[in-house]
């Protein structure tokens, strides 16, 4: 199989398997909210947010060290994974124990500390399964982590509608989840010992520090990006209610189902760009502005219809009680915007070398977003809380942006994003004039306005598609050639 093969191949098992996981991760999400209620999903989702702001320190960056270090040298696979797993483990049980240490110091009830002991549980099988998916990953064989990855999803919607006929409580659901990661670790498991090496165990301190002081940067970004993720879910419950967090996470989560697209675009594009960079810096700037043009072209619509229709996606997906919850929707869409320039942007400036940078920025918009919490969630509630996120990683972008100006010289202007705009407004105002109507028509029509706005003003062509194809089995066939 040749490098342009087996890219396409492991994309579209990502791909797939996010999109499948997506959709099941949807329908969780609609049985949690009739299963626990406002109150009720506030407090899992509170929970959750907490025990999984550490799971980076079950690892501290050896998953992505290690796909790192093994795809460069795949027969060293047994002897890194050998000197890292003792290492995960401990690391995994210390930060339980942390987990656990903390919800006893602060003033949480009984339940709440009871539902965190159970999470951690999950937290360190969970982790223990994402370390060995670096394997996977490493040996470019992604389609055994996406059949455990929808494995584990459909196992978690299966046990969510036993436990909903059944009334469980939300303890007993949280133990079922965990069960399901220690399946999902077994499996992870499985497939390496049966199609890559047996695990091994071998410690030596000072060789698992020195892979420590060369992870630690992929670590700070986790931490970094785990912190902008989760604190104002803990903060929400800090200085409001578990209600509030129930009301806040339900439109979040809406969003987060929509964050691997940006996510997988960029992936898909990172060979060809890393390429070109050396190869051919003219082609180079035009495939960036190509990808940032087909990023907005996808970001428009969404962004813009999730903000106007917030209300009615609420009322259609969520019992009235989560009715509140369109407001946090509607900021958080302006988030996944952002997000689809953000990973084109980081993504270019990972491609330049410059990740140290992208740690930085990472860094800044996380103190920013902690700080904005902290000001504006006790006054604006979910509110506040979905202001600061979009304020932050608006910061972040703008901050990454300068470093790519700076680091690649890339053009500040292309007379395309004046199209773009101008499409995006008169998609605004079609579906400003049909969001009354019925939902479906909306949608359907301000779509089909959206596509002929596009054709009209040349945003997008055929050359486009041909161009892509071109630069991917063109850059990629060379790669594999040298």
């Amino acid at each position: 199989m040749t490098t342009t093969q087996r890219i396409i191949k492991n994309s579209f098992f990502l791909t797939g398997g996010n999109v499948v996981a997506k959709a099941l991760n949807l329908v969780l999400l609609l049985i949690l909210t009739r299963m626990l209620g406002r109150e009720g999903f506030g407090l899992y989702s509170f929970a959750f947010a907490y025990v999984m702001l550490f799971l980076l320190f079950t690892h501290l960056g050896l998953n992505t060290y290690l796909v790192r270090e093994i795809a460069k040298d795949k027969s060293s696979g047994p002897e890194h994974i050998a000197l890292t797993l003792p290492l995960v483990l401990i690391c995994s049980l210390l930060t339980a124990a942390l987990v656990n240490g903390i919800a006893w110091m602060v003033n949480w009830s009984g339940q709440e500390r009871l539902i965190i002991a159970v999470f951690s549980g999950y937290m360190i099988f969970d982790a223990l399964g994402r370390y060995l998916f670096s394997i996977f990953r490493a040996y470019e064989r992604m389609a055994y982590e996406a059949l455990v990855y929808m494995t584990e999803r459909a196992g978690l919607l299966i046990v969510t509608l036993i436990g909903w006929q059944l009334n469980w409580r939300l303890e007993s659901l949280v133990a079922w989840f965990t069960l399901i990661m220690v399946l999902k670790l077994l499996l992870a498991w499985y497939f390496v010992h049966r199609h890559f090496f047996p695990l091994k165990l071998r410690w030596n301190g000072s060789e698992a520090l020195a892979m420590l002081r060369q992870a630690y940067p992929f670590a700070l970004v986790g931490i970094f990006g785990a912190m902008s993720m989760r604190i104002d879910t803990i903060m929400l419950k800090v200085f409001h209610s578990a209600d509030a967090v129930g009301l806040y996470n339900t439109g979040r989560k809406l969003v987060e189902s929509l964050a691997f697209i940006p996510e997988n675009i960029a992936f898909a594009m990172f060979p060809a760009l890393s390429v070109l960079f050396l190869s051919d810096p003219k082609k180079f700037q035009e495939t960036f502005t190509r990808i940032l043009q087909y990023m907005l072209i996808i970001a428009l619509p969404l962004t813009i219809g999730s903000y106007l229709l917030a209300p009615r996606f609420i009322e259609l997906l969520f019992e009235p009680e989560f009715a509140r919850s369109y407001i946090a929707l509607q900021w958080l869409s302006l988030w996944l915007g952002i997000l689809f320039l953000k990973y084109a942007f980081a993504t270019t400036l990972n491609v330049v070398g410059k990740q140290h940078l992208f740690s930085l920025f990472a860094g800044i918009s996380m103190v920013l977003n902690v700080v904005l919490n902290y000001l504006l969630i006790p006054q604006y509630d979910i509110g506040g809380a979905g202001f600061a996120t979009v304020v932050s990683e608006a910061a972040g972008l703008l901050l990454i942006y300068i470093g790519l100006r700076k680091f690649t010289g890339l053009p500040r202007f292309s007379p395309i994003f004046v199209k773009l705009l101008l499409v995006g407004g008169g998609f605004y105002l079609v579906l400003f004039w049909l969001q009354s109507a019925n939902l479906f028509l909306a949608i359907g029509g301000s779509g089909l306005i959206y596509l002929l706005l596009l054709l009209l003003t040349g945003s997008v062509s055929r050359e486009d598609y041909l161009y892509f194809r071109g630069v991917i089995a063109k850059k990629l066939s060379a790669r594999q050639v040298s």
